[in-house]
């Protein structure tokens, strides 16, 4: 059971990522509210836990921005040896659809999660105020999927390797239905394992969940 070093309510999609500091692990789990939803005096902000110790978390950092965007759902992972990035759903901070244009949103950590750069939009990564996943594999080489559109039909991908561009948009699964809240587990180098929600109609969500492989080799 968690030990919060805060009150308040809590909405977590994101895994939790291992740095160091002083030679010692620091884990950390992004997290966000959305108490502004029922109350206009409410919160809406995407910040970081941290943690020692997996069981006693406190708050770490708000993530800054300079646009009024409503960041949520991040997910943070390395694109570097000592470099951290989280890239995050976004959305219009008044009416919560997507923005236009509809992009993802990232911030950047060199300090092992302290500090947080001003998120900035991420002019190749897609976003329909969905969940998206980025992740990087045991090769180095980062994964991003997410969902096609704001109705949630496709699940598309991006790839880069180190150093690289991302990759034009591939097709992963479509079948005349609603798809989306992706999440990965790598499973060998380059193959990795989904799991996301999904329906058996294009008019119903959330009716099934569906497992699947994402092979990067081939």
């Amino acid at each position: 059971e968690l030990a919060l070093g805060y009150q308040g309510n809590l909405i977590i999609v994101g895994g939790i990522t291992t740095t160091y500091r002083d030679g010692k692990p620091v884990y950390l789990l992004p997290a966000h509210r959305n108490s502004y939803r029922h109350d206009k005096t409410g919160d809406r902000r995407q910040f970081v836990l941290e943690s020692s110790s997996l069981v006693r978390w406190k708050l770490a950092s708000y993530i800054p921005v300079d646009d009024p965007v409503f960041l949520h759902e991040g997910k943070i992972d390395y694109i570097g040896d000592n470099t951290l990035k989280m890239v995050m759903r976004t959305a219009r901070m008044d009416t919560e659809r997507p923005l236009d244009p509809a992009l993802a949103y990232s911030t950047i950590s060199r300090n092992g999660g302290v500090t947080w750069s001003t998120a900035v939009p991420e002019p190749e990564l897609p976003n329909f105020r969905a969940k998206s996943f980025f992740g990087r594999d045991s090769l180095g080489n980062h994964i991003y999927v997410y969902s096609d559109r704001f109705e949630r039909h496709a699940l598309l991908y991006k790839t880069r390797t180190p150093g690289g561009n991302w990759s034009e948009e591939k097709l992963f699964y479509h079948d005349n239905n609603r798809n989306s809240y992706p999440t990965l587990v790598e499973d060998t180098p380059g193959n990795w394992l989904l799991v996301f929600d999904s329906s058996n109609d294009p008019e119903i969500r959330r009716s099934a969940i569906r497992f699947g492989r994402l092979n990067l080799n081939e």
